[in-house]
């Protein structure tokens, strides 16, 4: 019998990845929380009947939580609506998937991280430094307490084409074709994660029955002003890289604090056979698919250094 997966929060960046990736070879139902145009089911994850409802009904083999609220700023001048989706809300998926038995996959970030020492492992001591990072630690631990079989997923910095434009690299790119200023804080250091580079790891995890907390990250660790410069020379926009503008990254008044020093380490994932691709790797693909071409959703083309 044919596979059924459902994708809780389909509309955004890697709920968007997920749906196009899992859907050539599994069926999969998507969700979102507000009526969407590409006909995903509406699904309000803190609704605990309506989540029960919808498990029933499509009794999924593998469930995938990318859903979140992830607006970090408005994670902390809102906790409660925060809490209310980011843990409860968690708690209500996690629940049902264990009474059915879905494998859950569940993603978490590298904000769990206080930024201090990184880049981290998967055994490093979480120590979250803002709302957003408690709550999704928080909703970690209700993962590891229930009896599902389960993925946490730590990330950072995912980007990629997507329809808002809304990840740093999309947006980044708009910003340079338009001839505009882009204000980038030069203190902020991660590892940049291709959101079509880390389906494919996900794809080979669940392929490997894994079980367990892992890091996705690309190899690349550097600010996002370096990362700015890097997407100008991709993309042939080196002209426009005195558009990019370093400043410190308190000097923008955010109300929730950022890791600084941090970035994901990824030992963990290569040694179960799975290599990351480079940041150079990702910028190529996204422009590869501007120009149209090589448009085929192969393996090879989500992931172009696995074997």
């Amino acid at each position: 019998m044919k596979k059924t997966a459902v994708i809780i929060g389909a509309s955004g960046l890697v709920g968007g990845y997920l749906f196009e990736y899992f859907s050539k070879s599994i069926d999969v139902v998507g969700t979102t929380f507000k009526k969407d145009p590409a006909n995903f089911e509406t699904l309000d994850m803190r609704n605990e009947e309506n989540v029960t409802k919808f498990f029933a009904d499509h009794k999924p083999n593998i469930v995938f939580l990318p859903a979140a609220m992830t607006h970090v700023d408005r994670c902390e001048t809102e906790p409660n609506e925060s809490y209310s989706i980011n843990v409860s809300g968690t708690k209500n998926i996690v629940e049902c998937a264990a009474r059915t038995g879905a494998k859950l996959v569940f993603f978490s970030t590298e904000y769990v991280f206080d930024g201090v020492s990184g880049p981290y492992s998967e055994t490093d001591s979480p120590n979250p430094i803002n709302i957003y990072g408690k709550h999704k630690m928080e909703a970690e631990k209700i993962v590891r307490g229930s009896a599902t079989d389960s993925i946490i997923i730590r990330t950072t910095w995912v980007f990629g084409w997507e329809k808002l434009a809304r990840n740093f690299a999309h947006a980044t790119y708009n910003k340079l074709k338009a001839g505009e200023e882009s204000r980038v804080p030069m203190d902020e250091i991660s590892t940049p994660t291709y959101s079509k580079n880390m389906v494919a790891a996900i794809d080979y995890l669940l392929g490997k029955d894994f079980e367990g907390t892992v890091n996705i990250a690309g190899t690349d660790r550097l600010s996002k002003y370096e990362w700015a410069q890097r997407i100008a020379n991709a993309f042939g926009l080196g002209d426009s890289k005195e558009k990019i503008k370093p400043l410190e990254s308190d000097s923008l008044g955010r109300p929730a604090k950022r890791p600084k020093n941090a970035g994901l380490l990824t030992g963990k994932l290569k040694s179960l056979g799975f290599e990351p691709c480079s940041l150079d790797e990702a910028l190529f693909d996204m422009k590869t698919a501007l120009v149209g071409k090589d448009l085929e959703l192969k393996r090879e083309y989500w992931n172009p250094r696995k074997d």
